[in-house]
């Protein structure tokens, strides 16, 4: 312990003690995983026993699959497609995701809300599996898997069903992280840079704002600065970057009209949006 002005603070030293008397992490990363899966289920106990309290966005999907069939709602949600304008989203692996969840809907709410939280436990055990890689302590990953699990602030999304498109496509992101950095130490080559491209297909196809993802290689460089000079961390970050480019090509006309405010859309571009947005953001958690 290192005493501050009186007060006594825990030091980096003792950060990991501290938590192997609270949280005590088993020796395999699988019983840890298993554990994690457990956890996440038991703490959303309140969650799967929802009746089943959906918006309208969720019953449109349940609608569109009861009217035309689960065949017809794929044809139409669950591909690639030209709109006018970029709010207008485009997410094939979500809504087909959504599809399946909109089976349940009418009948069997717990399903709905328990593929959520399993969708949940899946973030939880690959955000672990992301911290042991760049962190040598597994007190440290554990810890922060399981805060994270139970987080008040992580209920909302797990709760909300039309939500799962920002937990799938963390959960790809976290799947790119875990093999970019592999392929950066060396562990595996070919193999790690396909699980790249694959993962961030499945993330700018879950959710656009899967874009911003390969920024996280920046937590590389912030250990250690010699990291920018690694070739391999750069090729990494390239084949993360190339599916987001595609899929941005693709709907460029799109994103042109709303940015340039050409057509009257729900969702316009400005910057004037900035400070109000920095401030929503800001207060958000604590509404």
């Amino acid at each position: 312990p290192v005493k501050i002005s009186g007060i006594t603070m825990l030091s980096s030293k003792s950060f990991p003690a501290f938590f192997q008397t609270f949280f005590r992490c088993p020796e395999k990363d699988s019983i840890a995983i298993i554990l994690i899966i457990g956890i996440a289920i038991v703490s959303s106990l309140m969650i799967i026993a929802n009746p089943g309290f959906f918006n309208h966005d969720e019953w449109d999907k349940a609608d569109h699959v009861m009217r035309h069939g689960f065949g017809g709602y794929v044809h139409d949600y669950v591909r690639l497609q030209q709109t006018l304008e970029f709010g207008h989203p485009i997410r094939p692996v979500s809504f087909f995701i959504q599809g399946i969840a909109a089976l349940f809907m009418h009948g069997y709410p717990f399903v709905v809300h328990l593929m959520d939280v399993l969708m949940h436990a899946a973030v939880g055990a690959m955000f672990f599996v992301a911290i042991r890689r760049v962190h040598e302590n597994r007190q440290f990953a554990w810890a922060s898997a399981i805060i994270f699990l139970i987080s008040p602030l992580a209920a909302f999304s797990v709760a909300w069903p039309a939500a799962l498109m920002d937990r799938l496509y963390i959960l790809f992101g976290l799947v790119a992280f875990v093999a970019a950095y592999d392929y950066i130490n060396q562990k595996r080559t070919v193999i790690s840079l396909t699980i790249v491209f694959i993962a961030s297909s499945m993330a700018i196809l879950s959710k656009e704002t899967a874009l911003i993802l390969p920024a996280t290689l920046i937590v590389l460089p912030l250990f250690s600065l010699i990291s920018l000079r690694n070739k391999r961390l750069w090729v990494a970050f390239v084949v993360w970057c190339i599916p987001i480019i595609l899929y941005l090509l693709y709907r460029a006309p799109a994103l042109a009209n709303s940015v340039s405010g050409a057509i009257s859309t729900p969702y316009s571009a400005s910057l004037t949006n900035v400070p109000e947005g920095l401030i929503i953001y800001a207060i958000y958690p604590f509404l």
